[in-house]
């Protein structure tokens, strides 16, 4: 490689597109790169269009050394610099080639053309034996950083190891920690928070060896209790943030030399209002606000404008939870009143979502429609700007594919014209039949190729179509059944009948486990099946809320079982019904256990077990199934799927349905 390209890559490296903090730009510069664009070659048609074009590439780069920045008409360069690459293929050597790639490389990375620059750069990938270490180096960082803007964190893991191969490079001494971090960040980006806890673990044992560096050592195991929290091991969750309570306490009145003054107390906050999560699966709201009161006066100190808008949100939602609406309007009016314009987009939407809810308490029933149809906007407008990032990855993944079937066509072409040109020794006329064979055959199947494609491109297009609108309908369905949910809220603290109220509140009950059914649907990439185990848990969860005054523990075993939505919301009813019941009537000493078992028996059977360590039912249970509402609804919630359910007495409540999972005929 020439030293151009060398310089090009120090200074992309140094100066990546997406953390330039620039304030002065020489305009000088930009306009003769802007010099450099107008006279560059727009067609090139002989050797002397790219020895001109070569010229100003050399210029452009000399240009570059004075100031590292792009001018904003650089873009322009780009269809000039494909038709050149394409000239380059043909005529010239590789190192040509490569070194036109790798400027091309940088300019579709600085003008924010992902599908171009992630195309090119996973190609020069290839030549890895061809190019320096800091070469390879160079396109590894800009990949990466192009992935983390796209959020494929997928991806970021695949390039990992390749990272920690060259990290020679980069002559820091925590360069592989670094890399070690970013795995951790994308690990937890994709939910798969065992991997991120581990790769989080080597990052701590950096800084606990690194001196200087223990603000970090805490915000590690804050970061693996995050994980913990997200996998719902609430003991080991509190385990890690306690940890990390104790390491930001020993160093509580140490500065960090990264860090402003004053940010260890404000860290500390952070740490307890997340141990504050814990409390609020427990009940425990008194306790959490108690915690994110000091979050917000922390903050304030410190001067994180994010985390003032989330204490603030929070703040309001736990007063919501504990009925002091009017205190929990004050503080969702502060909530806007802070960064919230600046906040995260699901911030935005929770934001939202907690002031309709209190609209439609306080009666506004408009205003709380309009709230809640601005928060599906705002989520919708989410899933696009999602599914356009996909598009864009699957875009440049298939342009790359593109290329490798026409490298391999183009050497197969070549080998075609050998055999030709030895052909043409045996005669003319011979050569001209196989000549006028092999153009009508690969002029066919340019034209079948191309028709495959179109209908392969077509067919693409109309199942994402389809799936999106699916996935959208899930989407309202839930949505529409949380307003249903509200509706129903609101009225039954209008009556005054303890009956008509308890009729309000099962509806709720009933009425929630369909909507999420949906929105685990909507959320999922199977749109086609619920999986049990986490439905299950996400469902129970939300019921035992409703036993605040009682300690319940609650065992949920579905494990690798998925039904369709005919099937799962009939049995989500089912175990609303029979954890509601348990809640009146079965734990006279508010203490106890459920457990709930989903299994396999035979091929298309499947076995349902829901178990209690209550008083049990009364003897002359039989004698009343017909005449307690209850118990008629779980003999037709099991008819409907095609099942038949026993209740016992056996240490406690037990019901034990037996169904198919094909259709009833």
């Amino acid at each position: 490689m020439n030293i151009l390209i060398k310089v090009f890559l120090i200074i992309l490296i140094i100066n990546p597109i997406y953390g330039q903090n620039n304030t002065t730009v020489n305009n000088q510069n930009f306009n003769v790169q802007d010099k450099i664009i107008t006279s560059f070659p727009k067609e090139i048609l002989s050797k002397s269009d790219v020895d001109l074009a070569e010229t100003k590439i050399k210029l452009f780069n000399d240009n570059l050394k004075l100031n590292p920045k792009y001018s904003p008409n650089s873009v322009e360069l780009l269809n000039p610099l494909k038709k050149l690459i394409l000239w380059a293929e043909k005529n010239e050597n590789l190192n040509t080639q490569l070194n036109l790639k790798y400027f091309y490389f940088g300019l579709a990375y600085n003008n924010k053309k992902f599908v171009e620059s992630l195309e090119i750069g996973n190609e020069l990938l290839k030549y890895e034996n061809e190019l320096s270490p800091n070469e390879i180096y160079g396109v590894l960082i800009c990949l990466n950083a192009c992935y983390r803007n796209l959020e494929a964190y997928s991806e970021i893991i695949k390039i990992i190891p390749l990272r920690k191969k060259y990290s020679y490079v980069n002559k820091t001494e925590n360069e592989l920690a670094n890399i070690e971090y970013d795995l951790a960040l994308a690990y937890y980006n994709n939910k798969n928070y065992l991997l991120s806890i581990k790769s989080f673990l080597i990052r701590k044992q950096y800084y606990k060896n690194t001196k200087g560096e223990e603000l970090f050592v805490s915000s590690m195991s804050n970061n693996i209790g995050l994980c913990y929290l997200r996998l719902k091991n609430y003991p080991k969750a509190l385990e890690y943030f306690n940890l990390a309570l104790s390491e930001i306490n020993s160093i509580i009145n140490i500065e960090s030399k990264r860090k402003e003054k004053g940010y260890n107390i404000f860290f500390k906050a952070i740490i307890n209002t997340n141990i504050a999560k814990i409390d609020i699966k427990n009940g425990k709201y008194l306790k959490a606000i108690i915690a994110y009161n000091n979050l917000v006066q922390k903050t304030k100190i410190a001067g994180e404008k994010n985390n003032l808008t989330d204490g603030y949100l929070n703040l309001a939602k736990l007063y919501f939870r504990i009925n002091k609406v009017e205190v929990a309007k004050k503080y969702l009016d502060s909530t806007k009143n802070s960064n919230l314009i600046l906040a995260a987009s699901d911030t935005k939407i929770d934001y939202l979502n907690t002031k309709a809810k209190i609209e439609l308490y306080n009666g506004n029933i408009d205003l709380s429609s309009k709230l809640f149809e601005s928060s599906r906007n705002t989520t919708d407008s989410l899933a696009l700007v999602q599914f356009g990032r996909e598009n864009i990855l699957a875009q440049a993944k298939y342009n790359n594919d593109e290329k490798e079937k026409e490298l391999t066509n183009a050497k197969i072409d070549i080998k075609s014209k050998e055999k030709a040109s030895r052909i043409l020794l045996i005669g003319l006329a011979v050569t001209s039949i196989l000549l006028s064979i092999i153009l009508f055959l690969y002029f066919k199947s340019i034209k079948d190729k191309n028709t495959i494609k179109s209908q392969k491109d077509t067919l693409v297009i109309s199942l994402t179509e389809k799936e999106i609108l699916l996935k959208e309908l899930h989407h309202r369905v839930k949505n529409n059944l949380q307003v249903i949910i509200g509706l129903l809220q609101l009225q039954s603290k209008k009556v005054k009948s303890p009956e008509m109220s308890d009729l309000l509140n099962d509806s709720q009950r009933y009425i929630n486990s369909m909507s999420l059914v949906h929105e685990m649907l909507y959320q999922q990439d199977k749109i086609e099946v619920v999986p049990m185990n986490d439905y299950l848990k996400k469902l129970s969860n939300q019921i035992l809320q409703s036993f605040y005054d009682k300690k319940i523990t609650i065992e949920i075993n579905a494990d690798g079982i998925e039904l369709p939505i005919n099937k799962a919301i009939p049995l989500g009813l089912m175990v609303s019904e029979l954890m509601t019941n348990s809640n009146k009537y079965a734990f006279k000493n508010n203490i106890g256990t459920i457990s709930i078992n989903l299994t396999n028996k035979l091929e298309n059977k499947l076995v349902f077990i829901y178990q209690d360590s209550g008083e049990g039912l009364p003897k002359d249970f039989e004698e009343k199934i017909s005449k307690t509402m209850g118990l008629r609804l779980l003999k037709m919630l099991s008819d409907e799927i095609n099942g038949t359910i026993e209740l016992t007495n056996k240490n406690g409540f037990n019901a034990t349905l037996e169904f198919t999972t094909h259709e009833k005929i």
